[in-house]
């Protein structure tokens, strides 16, 4: 649930599950104008920024990659019965990073120079 965290004066993700109460209080909402919301990629990481990534991927990195993050799989396209394309976006790169770090073999970055120099900065 994306929020604006009022000591802090900043829009945070909170996950509902750590809720253990809610407290309604008798004023009118304040700080209208300071709550947005922000996004998630498919790897679970957080922000307010989107950036777009296009990789290809053999089918061991597809199944580890449905495995471990199935909303990932309404943004594959089959090439073949050896390779697809992950065409999406993300909050950040440390989580698609890590992700494509673990398989280099097994990965090819299509698109976004930016993605390509945090992988060559990382390793």
């Amino acid at each position: 649930m994306w929020a604006f965290e009022v000591e802090e004066k900043t829009n945070k993700l909170f996950k509902i599950k750590r809720i253990e109460s809610v407290l309604l209080l008798p004023q009118t909402w304040n700080y209208e104008a300071e709550h947005k919301s922000g996004y998630m990629d498919i790897f679970r990481i957080s922000s307010f920024e989107q950036m777009p990534v296009k990789l290809k991927l053999n089918i061991r990195a597809v199944n580890l990659l449905m495995e471990e993050y199935p909303l990932s799989e309404k943004y594959l396209t089959k090439i073949n019965d050896n390779e697809w394309i992950l065409e999406t976006v993300v909050c950040s790169f440390e989580g698609i990073g890590r992700f494509v770090m673990g398989l280099l073999d097994n990965i090819e970055i299509i698109d976004s120079e930016e993605f390509k120099d945090f992988i060559q900065k990382k390793l």
